[in-house]
């Protein structure tokens, strides 16, 4: 839910924004296929991917992209 929220509330007004976006919701499609794979399947397709979702790799952790929010 985090990372939906964060993808939600980015500014998309530059360009490098529209690749953060595409990428966060790469990430959420593929974290959800296992519980709605047809509904993933599909809007992977939609977002302009030629190979299924389910061939596609699984996002991989990159501590040093780690931001700590302060709250």
């Amino acid at each position: 839910m985090e990372l939906v929220n964060e993808v939600s509330a980015f500014n998309v007004e530059m360009n490098l924004g529209r690749q953060v976006i595409k990428e966060g919701i790469e990430s959420i499609l593929l974290l959800l296929s296992p519980i709605v794979p047809h509904i993933c399947h599909q809007l992977w397709l939609d977002i302009n991917h030629d190979q299924p979702i389910i061939d596609a790799r699984w996002p991989k952790y990159d501590s040093s992209l780690l931001k700590v929010k302060h709250r």
